[in-house]
């Protein structure tokens, strides 16, 4: 039977730092269960609002699991990370955060909404609009070498906040050891999140965790790679199919701007709903991806949402 270790919801650090002292010490192979706050460290309750939200310590923001010291990792070599579970607690929240998000400049106010994941498989945004519920953590990495402290924000060379949305059940990370026991942390997990995380928020939730760190030695990265164990898109989206939008111009960061604004205005027209409702469901659902980059100076990124969030017929 794989050794184990426990890391309850207090066990947090803030930002990444060399120095911290490790919350445990686990040999090659433990599996580790982690009960993670969500990304708000507790402040967001089941019954918070919009006053809850803006009144936040911002300091508190994407607490670090861990760090959890894994005996013989040494610099060089590289951590294991097999996701073995990620279970949501029965509530999750969403925001607009001023400032932030890929169309800040349209959503400058504060917006706040609260999900309720007891609702089996998927989650209600509007009547008629359901978002399935699929776990990840935007969170997972190693310490990085350089002398710190490093915010929890962006990610690293080791791998951090990297908000990938499959970062899941059944994905194995390999993260490259920089520091003597890797100093390992997770965090900000998710209910569920679109690659990109246009909006700057998935639908936040604490989760219940569990993963297994392994030691590899034979293998040389200069940045995190992972393997997907599963098909990349639950069977209904791929059955309904998907809206796609794009944008087109020689900044990447512009034409993903493009291509969420297009997205947002083709979700108004065709349900009726806010556009700040549409703007977050892009958020917590579409993937943005990179469609061409060969032709050096003109660029193209499409976002992509699944059309079986949608149980209405369009109204077009």
């Amino acid at each position: 039977m794989a050794p184990s270790a426990h890391l309850d919801r207090s066990t947090v650090s803030f930002g990444w730092d060399r120095n911290h002292d490790p919350a445990a010490v686990v040999a090659s192979g433990t599996e580790l269960f982690v009960e993670a706050p969500d990304c708000s460290n507790g402040q967001i309750s089941a019954t918070s609002t919009l006053e809850t939200f803006t009144a936040m310590d911002l300091t508190q923001l994407d607490p670090i699991s861990g760090p959890v010291f894994v005996e013989g990792a040494h610099p060089g070599d590289v951590l294991k990370v097999e996701i073995l579970r990620v279970a949501p607690l029965h509530f999750g929240w969403s925001a607009v955060y001023p400032g932030t998000g890929l169309l800040q400049e349209e959503f400058p106010d504060a917006w706040f909404r609260l999900w309720d994941l007891t609702q089996g498989d998927s989650t209600e945004l509007v009547p008629g609009i359901r978002v399935p519920i699929e776990p990840m953590l935007g969170i997972i990495g190693c310490t990085p070498a350089a002398d710190g402290p490093h915010p929890s924000v962006p990610p690293h060379r080791a791998g951090g906040n990297m908000d990938m949305k499959h970062a899941r059940e059944g994905t194995v990370m390999f993260l490259p050891v920089e520091v003597e026991g890797a100093l390992f942390g997770l965090g900000d997990s998710h209910a569920a999140q679109g690659d990109g995380e246009v909006g700057g928020a998935g639908i936040e939730t604490p989760a219940d965790i569990t993963v297994r760190l392994s030691v590899v030695r034979d293998r040389v990265l200069r940045f995190p790679e992972y393997e997907i164990n599963r098909p990349l898109e639950r069977a209904s989206a791929a059955r309904a199919g998907y809206y796609a939008t794009t944008g087109v111009g020689p900044d990447l960061y512009q034409a993903a701007q493009a291509a969420v604004r297009a997205m947002v205005h083709r979700v108004v027209a065709l349900y009726r709903i806010e556009e700040i409702e549409a703007y977050m469901l892009c958020s917590v659902a579409a993937d943005l991806k990179i469609s061409e980059i060969v032709n050096e100076g003109t660029y193209v990124i499409s976002a992509f949402l699944p059309r079986d969030l949608f149980l209405d017929p369009p109204r077009e």
